[in-house]
């Protein structure tokens, strides 16, 4: 790109004017002065010219390139690379001033570099995300100066780029070999393996210590020989992870919403169900479905599941359970197992997406995962009642904790299985859920 002749004067072009016009002010009372003032002045004047008809004759001073990655993990530094190319005929000083993403809130930052004649160079700076989404770069601004540095020129490189801010995907290596162990156990929690599954491999001759209760008597009277069906373990569950993005789900805890935690969580819990040869999928959702990724186990499904959970955002709406249900009965046909990740502070609050639940759960397997008040329970702890008022504030928190309870129970007796978890304990506990539901081959 040819930028325009943008000019500015430096610092220490007004330093000098400023020399000039002290010169002219002493040769007012000493008229000795008054002939070395002029030469200051013709000087300077001269080293004007030559510095602005430089910058003129030399249109193309700089090219500059930014290398951005078009992917990278949320709470990870990103390393930025900016290689500049000095086209000037003279070593140059460059003030690059950079267009950050909004992200970042830095609206100051710049670098200072030198370039010798003909020189390229890579600028690199680190840049720190703490939330995920879509991180646009600007322009990149250069002020271009000379030895003599009166006039500064600005030279605009049009480079507007986008990175991808994913969820925490470095997560998964931490939890991936515990999924995959042949004990099935994950943290402290051991979990049983209980009886068969049913999916059909072939039919195969009976011989002794075959279990009777599998002979196909169609294929025995054909073959006039005992014949069983053979059974392998189911490997193609669909599973799939809904995220509530309602008002609820925007409570913060520790720098992150739920909505994060409920992410981190998914990513693990759905790169296990890919390892167990499960097809996996994900839609987020509140007043409709967002982001659906259908389940599948194909290698680039993982890839896709993280491109849709990058850009979701919380927002300050309740979520509509109802077009949830009437939804899901159009897009998923096949029973599936359904991790609800949503939040809920009261009965009445679940008393009114109550039906709605039991009526997803009679076509699927769903488990609904929402989250202790791990703060509460920290200040309930720590604060003894010392007077009247710490006592209320005591038995309010003491009932939004057992108000929790109630609720799972609730969801229990209606048949629903629920994970009720501190933010910080979110991934293991679901982790375990998942791991128990398949081992239990319920779905």
């Amino acid at each position: 790109m040819i930028p325009k002749n943008v000019f500015f004067f430096s610092n220490r072009f007004f330093l000098a004017l400023g020399l000039v016009i002290a010169l002219y002010f002493v040769a007012f009372f000493f008229p000795a002065v008054h002939s070395i003032a002029h030469i200051v002045l013709i000087v300077w004047f001269g080293l004007l010219c030559l510095d602005l008809l430089y910058f003129i004759f030399q249109p193309k001073g700089i090219v500059a390139q930014r290398i951005v990655p078009e992917i990278a993990s949320n709470n990870q530094k990103i390393t930025i690379d900016v290689k500049v190319k000095n086209l000037f005929f003279l070593p140059t000083n460059l003030l690059l001033l950079e267009e950050l993403p909004n992200q970042l809130n830095d609206r100051d930052f710049q670098l200072k570099t030198k370039l010798k004649i003909k020189e390229r160079k890579a600028i690199s700076y680190e840049i720190h995300p703490r939330e995920r989404g879509e991180y646009w770069f600007g322009n990149l601004n250069f002020f271009a100066t000379t030895f003599i540095g009166f006039i500064s020129r600005k030279y605009t490189i049009q480079s507007k780029q986008l990175c991808k801010v994913l969820p925490s995907y470095h997560v998964l290596r931490k939890y991936e070999i515990y999924s995959l162990k042949n004990q099935e156990q994950i943290g402290n929690k051991n979990i049983r393996k209980l009886g068969n599954s049913l999916e059909f491999e072939q039919i195969k001759e009976y011989v002794i210590g075959d279990d009777v209760r599998t002979i196909n008597w169609k294929a025995t009277a054909k073959k006039n020989m005992l014949m069983i069906n053979q059974f392998t373990d189911e490997k193609s569950q669909q599973i799939y992870t809904a995220i509530d993005t309602g008002r609820w789900m925007k409570t913060p805890f520790k720098e992150m919403s739920l909505v994060d935690y409920a992410i981190n969580a998914s990513l693990v819990v759905l790169k296990a169900a890919l390892n167990h040869k499960d097809k996996a999928g994900m839609f987020a959702f509140n007043k409709d479905l967002q982001q659906f990724v259908v389940a599948d186990k194909k290698s680039l499904q993982m890839q896709r599941i993280l491109e849709s959970l990058y850009n979701i955002k919380p927002e300050y709406l309740e979520s509509d359970f109802s077009k949830l249900y009437a939804q899901l009965r159009y897009k998923i046909r096949n029973r599936s197992l359904i991790l609800l990740y949503t939040n809920f502070e009261s009965l009445d609050s679940l008393h009114r997406q109550l039906p709605y639940l039991r009526s997803i759960n009679k076509h699927h397997v769903l488990v609904t995962i929402f989250f202790k008040n791990a703060e509460l329970e920290e200040r309930l702890q720590a604060e003894k009642p010392k007077d009247y008022r710490t006592t209320i504030e005591k038995t309010i928190y003491e009932k939004m904790i057992f108000d929790k309870k109630v609720i799972v129970k609730e969801l229990n007796r209606h048949g629903i299985h629920t994970v009720l978890t501190a933010p910080e304990s979110l991934t293991i506990d679901v982790l375990n859920k998942y791991l128990e539901i398949k081992a239990k081959n319920i779905v």
